[in-house]
């Protein structure tokens, strides 16, 4: 059989796989949502536009944790503290696997009910959680010039989803879509 006519089943099968991913991420970011725990993680002064990328906020949030060699594992995680109000303060690293890889069924059990896993990565010279962005509409750079923390939906594996921003007291800055609080309320 011929490239020329194996190419429409190539092309097909790409497709077809390019689909089954982006639907298997939305699901489980949606999963995540739906059953992961509120964490707001304080937000430092911030970039709010950016003209290659269009209207984003360069998000620079509390990671005050010592310098770690080997910041260069894939998906480096750290352990935050929350308080009262579900602010999480960075406590420490996530420790290394015996294979290297940082654990994840194991570090869970370590963990106390008022820590959770949120990643870290390098954001040029300052550690920040990851994600470090926060995209938004055009003409809504003021409703977001308040935001002072990061909400993200947080499940016991470190899985996480940046849900949106809010203002000192934890309201949101734009209210939450109504799907993921009725997705929510359906779960628990």
């Amino acid at each position: 059989m011929s490239f020329t006519r194996l190419r429409p089943l190539l092309i097909g099968l790409s497709v077809l796989l390019t689909l089954v991913f982006v639907v298997w991420t939305v699901w489980r970011n949606e999963q995540t949502i739906a059953n992961g725990r509120d964490a707001f993680v304080e937000l430092r002064p911030v970039d709010p536009l950016s003209l290659v990328q269009g209207y984003y906020m360069a998000l620079n949030m509390q990671v005050d944790l010592p310098p770690r060699e080997g910041l260069g594992i894939a998906d480096p995680r750290a352990v935050f503290t929350l308080d009262d109000r579900g602010v999480a303060t960075a406590s420490r690293w996530l420790d290394l696997g015996e294979d290297g890889e940082q654990g994840r069924g194991g570090a869970q059990a370590d963990l106390s009910p008022a820590e959770v896993i949120l990643r870290v990565g390098e954001a040029g010279r300052r550690l920040s959680v990851m994600p470090d962005s926060f995209l938004f509409e055009d003409g809504q750079a003021e409703t977001y010039e308040g935001a002072r923390y990061g909400h993200f939906r947080v499940l016991a594996d470190g899985r996480s989803v940046l849900i949106g921003l809010t203002d000192g007291d934890l309201q949101p800055l734009v209210p939450i879509k109504r799907r993921i609080e009725a997705a929510a309320s359906t779960v628990r």
